[in-house]
Parts: structure tokens; C-alpha cells; sequence
């Protein structure tokens, strides 16, 4: 992507950050962080509050009443999870190129830019189609806008932002927000208007940002360097040396995790609460809006929360809590249970999810940010092409395995069937695997307070 010369000048904040768990390049918990935003860091939130705000929507709305339309198409739940995997695989694909794309054509917005109108003819294509290689096709061509649309937008923000845990904190909870609304959108939606339509209107609200987009990033377009440097090939090398660092190793890890949890959902639990519960579509989005009332509650929050303890601890929490979601959403193989115990097991999972989704997805992005240092654009974009590569591939691998699991598995006595030995399998993931691997390979990223009274317990 990069001059060998400026490989070695970003050498510098990239490869020494983690040499010390204090991350000394950058304080990781300042003691006064800006009260202000600058212009290009509003100029960028509020871009990236758009365009996310409508990707959750598109990515998260057929989830009500899809995953049965499907079904009774192909009669397989392995092609369903092909289907919804199909748009992240080629966002995973597509996102480690971005960069280099956008220093091909001279700026990130105009990126941007084109991936709003990729994303609105896959769209505009979804709606008429009616088989599922059609649909997977479609798919895969939303997935490429969404790549072009993410990657460029985060970018922005981590370059401008005063501080990032506090914009992702912002940012997260808007998606938040949209990822309330949408299964709920998209069910209603559904049952008054129709597939077609429902698509449709998605299509022409991505043309509207279109038009928006170049007044709404006057302000961190004139911040952006005069000449963005040319791409090289050196890509490949420079992603291998942020991936050589743990935190950010294990970070992304915990976000390809947590996504494939969430795809798991989508793509099976609609199914699952329709067999043993009869849920309508529009039922169903209320139990996906749920959980999202948590997170979105608590997203505002992460500044404050890192200041105070960090981003590795709530991390590992988290990742406990979302060991004993999927368990609790089984629902257990008692004997016997009936539609009173997955009432209850969808109860406590709207609870677990919630929080665990905030303390794994909040957190990493932090995290992996103040390992990296000071940072130049290049590395913010590597940064935000990895995170998206990082959803994408957990949202690839979530529907398949959960496809694979469910139709293959072992059958359980009912209601749990094969959904409970999906469940099991991503709770061990999360319980066992990562929460133990990041709370012991990641470096403390502490407050100095909580640093220094270790030490002192240390000495004693």
C-alpha cells in the first residue's frame, strides 16, 4: 500500500506500541481528553452515523421474515446460511482492498461515495429476484458496497477523533439504535408492503446519501491530507505487522466471534421462535429490538468505562456473558419444558445478549486503537479494513457453522433439538477459548492508578 519509506516511518508507532503494556506512545487513558470535537472529527461522526445507520438496516431488516422465505425455497437451512453469508464473505473479501482503492481514486469520500451506489443496485437487484442463486448473487453485491461504505467512514473517524472510545461509544450506539429498528422495520414492512417495495425504498434512501455525503464531509475532506500517497503493493506486508501485535490479534478475534453470535441469531432464531413458539414476523423483531435497548443504552458509555477500568477487562467479561447467552437461548434440554422454559430462555438471552454484545463490540476497537499508538491515516485505514474484514469473516462463518450444526447436529429432546447443540458450541467458543486467551495474552491496558496500586500489591 505504502513507500518503503513510509513503512518505516509508521514502523515507528506501529511496531514499538506494544513493546511496553503502558502503551507509552500514546497515553491510553488521558487525564483530560478534549471536551470538543473538532470540525473534521463532526464532520466525520456525523457521516458515519448516516451511512450506518442505514448499512444496520440493510444488513439486519430481512432477519424478521427472510430466513422462512428462503426455507421454503431451497428447503435447507445449510443454503439459507449460505444466503446471508454470501454479503459478508465478499465484505471480508473486499475490505483489506479498500484502502488501496481509495488512494487509486484520490480520496476516501469518493470511496465512500461509490459504495453507496454499489450497495443500492444490489438492493434495487435483491427485490425482483426470487430464486435463491439470485438472491445470493444480489448479496454478494451489497456486501462490496458495504465494504466501500465502512471502511472509508471508520477510517475517517479514527484519524479525526479526539477521542475514540468515546465516538465508538457514539457511533455504536446509533447502530444500536438501527439495529433495534430494523428486524422491527423490516417485519412490519414486510406484512404491509410487500418484499419488493421494502428493498425498493432501502435502494433510493442510499442514492439520498449520495447527495448528502460531500456537504456532509466538507469539513474532514478539507482536514485530509493534500495528496493521498499512491499504493505500492506493500498491503499485505503491513496488515501481517498489525496482526503480529496480540492486542489487536485477539481484539479483532473477539469481533469476528461476537458477529458470528449475532449471525447465528439472525439467520436461526427466527425459525426457531416461529416452531416453537409461532411467532409472527413483527414478533420476532420485537425480540431482536430487546436486546439492542441494552446495548444501545450502554454504548454511550464506553469513554467513561475505559477511563475507569480499561478496555481489556470489560472485554473479558463480556465474553463470559455471551458464553452464558447462547446457552441460555438453547433452550437447556430440560424434560418436559415447554414453551414456559424457552419463554424463559428467550428472557434471559435479551438480558445476556444485550450485555455481552456491549462489553465484546464496544471494547475491541478501543483496545487494538490505543495499542497501535499514534497513528498516520494509512495505519487507520489498515485498522478500519481489518475490523471490517474481522465482522464480515464472523458473520461469514456464524451461519454456516450454525446451518451445518442445526440441520447435522445432535437432536436434543424438544423444544432445545439441534439449536441447542449450536448454542453449546459458540458458548464453549467464548467461554473457554477466548475469554481465557485474551485475558492472558493481551497486556494490561489499565488505568496507572489501578497499574500502580498492582505494584504495590506486588511489593507487599
Amino acid at each position: 500500500m505504502k513507500r518503503s519509506s513510509l513503512l518505516k516511518a509508521r514502523s515507528i508507532s506501529v511496531d514499538s506500541a506494544e513493546t511496553a503494556p503502558t502503551y507509552a506512545a500514546v497515553p491510553p487513558h488521558p487525564e483530560a481528553p478534549p471536551s470538543r470535537r473538532s470540525a473534521a472529527n463532526q464532520s466525520a461522526l456525523a457521516a458515519a452515523i448516516l451511512v450506518w445507520t442505514v448499512e444496520c438496516v440493510v444488513a439486519c431488516g430481512l432477519t424478521s421474515f427472510f430466513p422462512s422465505i428462503a426455507l421454503a425455497a431451497c428447503g435447507s437451512a445449510t443454503e439459507v446460511a449460505v444466503i446471508f453469508a454470501s454479503f459478508p464473505l465478499a465484505t471480508a473479501l473486499v475490505s483489506p482492498l479498500v484502502p488501496w482503492f481509495s488512494r487509486r481514486v484520490g480520496s476516501r469520500v469518493t470511496t465512500l461515495i461509490v459504495g453507496l451506489v454499489v450497495s443500492a443496485a444490489g438492493l434495487a437487484g435483491f427485490a425482483s429476484a426470487a430464486d435463491v442463486a439470485a438472491w445470493t448473487a444480489w448479496r454478494v453485491v451489497q456486501g462490496v458496497g458495504c465494504a466501500l461504505v465502512d471502511v472509508p467512514a471508520m477510517g475517517l473517524v479514527l484519524t479525526h477523533s479526539s477521542d475514540i472510545a468515546r465516538d465508538v461509544g457514539l457511533l455504536e450506539s446509533v447502530s444500536g439504535v438501527a439495529y433495534m429498528i430494523g428486524p422491527t422495520v423490516g417485519g412490519i414492512s414486510y406484512q404491509l408492503l410487500g418484499f419488493e417495495i421494502y428493498n425498493l425504498a432501502l435502494a433510493a434512501v442510499l442514492m439520498l446519501l449520495v447527495v448528502i455525503m460531500p456537504v456532509s464531509l466538507r469539513a474532514a475532506v478539507r482536514a485530509e491530507p493534500a495528496v493521498l500517497t499512491p499504493p505500492d503493493g506493500s498491503g499485505a506486508s503491513f496488515y501481517g505487522d498489525l496482526l503480529s501485535k496480540p492486542t489487536v490479534a485477539w481484539a479483532l478475534a473477539v469481533i469476528c466471534g461476537a458477529n458470528a453470535v449475532l449471525l447465528f441469531y439472525d439467520t436461526a432464531l427466527e425459525p426457531h421462535l416461529k416452531k416453537t413458539l409461532g411467532l409472527a414476523p413483527g414478533a420476532v423483531g420485537l425480540v431482536f429490538f430487546c436486546p439492542m435497548i441494552i446495548y444501545a443504552t450502554l454504548a454511550p458509555y464506553t469513554g467513561v468505562v475505559v477511563s475507569r477500568f480499561g478496555a481489556k477487562r470489560p472485554m473479558v467479561l463480556g465474553c463470559l456473558i455471551f458464553s452464558a447467552a447462547t446457552i441460555a437461548l438453547g433452550p437447556p434440554p430440560v424434560p418436559g419444558g415447554g414453551d414456559r422454559l424457552v419463554v424463559s430462555a428467550v428472557a434471559a438471552w435479551v438480558v445476556l445478549d444485550g450485555l455481552g454484545s456491549a462489553l465484546t463490540l464496544l471494547f475491541a476497537l478501543p483496545l487494538a486503537k490505543q495499542a497501535l499508538g499514534e497513528n498516520t491515516p494509512d495505519v487507520d485505514d489498515a485498522l478500519s479494513a481489518l475490523l471490517q474484514a474481522a465482522n464480515a469473516t464472523g458473520q461469514v462463518l456464524g451461519p454456516i457453522v450454525a446451518g451445518v450444526l442445526i440441520e447435522r447436529g445432535y437432536a436434543w429432546p424438544e423444544p432445545a433439538g439441534s439449536f441447542f447443540t449450536a448454542s453449546v458450541t459458540f458458548s464453549v467458543f467464548f467461554g473457554l477459548l477466548l475469554a481465557p486467551c485474551v485475558a492472558y495474552f493481551v497486556p494490561s491496558d489499565a488505568p496507572a492508578r489501578d497499574m500502580a496500586a498492582q505494584r504495590d500489591g506486588a511489593r507487599m
